[in-house]
């Protein structure tokens, strides 16, 4: 079997614990942000990497052969769920500022 290419963005992995493509850039803005220092683009393409594809929010988790790969793949997804709650969140209404 061939080893998939960082750029086949497009190819979701066949189950849910494996690495998903990733491309140098994405590493670099992943890094950059997590050391402070991330560049506007970099912070939008870091935080696009993790939710949909590290967290896999545009893909289905169901699998029909294995409850414990949906399991799994609803646990990845919870997590995206939850960074996009947070980035939605009008925290002026909890502060009473508009």
């Amino acid at each position: 079997m061939a080893k998939k290419s960082a750029t086949q963005r497009d190819k979701t992995p066949n189950s849910p614990w494996e690495h998903c493509p990733w491309e140098e850039a994405d590493a670099y803005a992943i890094q950059a942000l997590f050391r402070g220092d991330a560049t506007d683009v970099q912070q939008r393409r870091a935080m696009n990497f993790i939710v949909n594809s590290l967290c896999a929010l545009p893909h289905l988790a169901f699998d029909p052969k294995n409850q414990r790969n949906t399991d799994f793949a609803l646990g990845k997804q919870s997590v995206g769920h939850e960074i996009i709650r947070l980035m939605r969140l009008k925290i002026g209404q909890l502060t009473g500022e508009n």
